[in-house]
């Protein structure tokens, strides 16, 4: 090579450092701009809530579900927690309650022993058909990949006499799991489980066939399909009369929201059943949450409301960070309308990490007869209300702040009062609160 040859190269190579220099300045100077930028307002709203404190320690809360384990008169709350940011090993607790919503008797199912990073849903059935309750704990999440290690984990805890004895289905080193749903796929009158396996990249919509013996479900999955997301939800999507799958999508980068139609049930030619994969849109980023809201409007009909999952700021022109209503045409199987419902929501600028909103839950909460909307901010560190007008309009309320990465909300009746609670846990404030709405 000559010497002038060199020094070309070595200019072109200057010139890409200062303009990777200056561009990473740019970044910066807005980044920094943004931060200084206020958070959109949103009014605290006509109800005023009365926080009550599940656990004010619970490092890294993550997930609460509303069930009955105990087989008390009441049923409990059943919450997840990640320990840290590296996940952990982490805890599952059953919270029974006592005798006022600031009176909670705390048990552990599953502890940092256990060794399982990243507990997330955790699903409560009698799995073995001896009259109590069981826990499947779903566990992993992408950071672990970074270290080259995924640790994902899909087990079973049986409710014993002599307390909870651990079953494991898929084993640590696993693409991670978010949520198992409890459903009878194959007809046969045994329950099965779908799930979603999930990396930094891709994700598989599947389902583990149960047995009356062994481990309690089959060890090899049967593939649905291709994409879905962490929370799926099995319904009949299409109302032919048999049950679909249907969820957000965020791994892939490719899609929001997604079903897999059920075409032809499981048979000895096609163990996995038969399932056509379809793109309810693509264009609101990556997808959160979806569920299916009867009579969300008062007139009977069954509607989807979904969250996504993106960074109005950093990560680039993006869709409004909200709840959306996802409505199917003549033929579902074509793209949906999507139409948000909240206003305001935004993730704060602390990363390309911080994403909004999360989880979202449907219920009555002023009391007024129509059926509201509760969503988590998540990287957004409010708790949103969405209000459902006369008109069938929703308006976005804000009931609480400094509950970053607030996990999915339970909108439930606790006290048995005839008027619903929020339950939230926040990954940032290390605790569960239940709000309830004065009268």
């Amino acid at each position: 090579m000559t010497g002038g040859r060199t020094k070309d190269v070595e200019v072109v190579r200057r010139t890409r450092r200062r303009r990777r220099t200056a561009l990473a300045g740019v970044a910066a100077a807005a980044a920094l701009s943004a931060a200084c930028a206020p958070m959109p307002e949103v009014p605290p709203g006509p109800v005023t809530f009365v926080e009550h404190v599940v656990d004010a320690s619970l490092p890294g809360a993550a997930f609460v579900v509303r069930a009955q384990v105990k087989g008390d008169a009441r049923p409990e709350i059943v919450a997840s927690s990640f320990v840290n940011a590296v996940g952990g090993p982490g805890r599952v607790s059953v919270y029974e309650p006592g005798a006022t919503l600031d009176d909670w008797t705390r048990s552990d199912v599953v502890t940092p022993a256990d060794g399982i990073r990243f507990p997330n849903e955790p699903t409560v059935g009698d799995l073995d058909g001896d009259g109590d309750a069981d826990v499947v704990v779903t566990g992993g999440f992408f950071p672990c990949e970074f270290s080259g290690t995924p640790c994902g984990t899909l087990a079973w805890f049986e409710q014993t006499s002599g307390g909870w004895v651990r079953h494991d289905l898929v084993g640590p080193g696993s693409p991670a799991y978010h949520r198992a749903v409890l459903t009878d796929v194959d007809g046969d009158g045994v329950n099965d489980l779908v799930t979603v396996a999930e990396t930094a990249t891709t994700a598989t919509t599947e389902w583990f066939r149960g047995t009356t013996s062994g481990n309690r479900f089959e060890a090899t999955p049967r593939t649905i399909g291709s994409g879905g997301g962490a929370l799926p939800v099995v319904a009949d999507v299409d109302g032919d009369g048999d049950d679909d799958v249907i969820s957000g999508e965020f791994f892939t980068g490719a899609r929001s929201f997604v079903w897999f139609e059920r075409q032809a049930d499981p048979s000895p030619s096609q163990p996995a059943g038969q399932w056509a994969d379809h793109t309810i849109t693509a264009a609101l980023g990556g997808g959160f949450q979806v569920t299916g809201v009867p009579d969300l409007l008062g007139d009977g009909v069954l509607r989807w409301v979904g969250t996504n999952h993106v960074n109005t700021v950093l990560n680039g022109p993006n869709p409004p960070s909200a709840a959306f209503l996802l409505t199917p045409g003549v033929d579902p199987t074509q793209p949906w309308a999507t139409q948000p419902l909240s206003s305001g929501i935004q993730a704060r600028v602390t990363g390309p990490g911080s994403l909004s909103p999360g989880g979202l839950a449907p219920g009555d909460v002023d009391d007024d007869g129509r059926t509201d909307l509760v969503v988590s901010g998540d990287g957004d560190d409010r708790l949103f209300w969405l209000r459902q007008e006369a008109d069938g309009s929703f308006t976005t309320y804000a009931y609480d702040s400094g509950m970053g990465q607030a996990g999915p909300p339970v909108v439930a009746d606790l006290d048995a009062d005839g008027r619903v609670e929020i339950v939230s846990g926040s990954f940032e404030a290390g605790k569960i609160v239940v709000y309830d709405p004065a009268p």
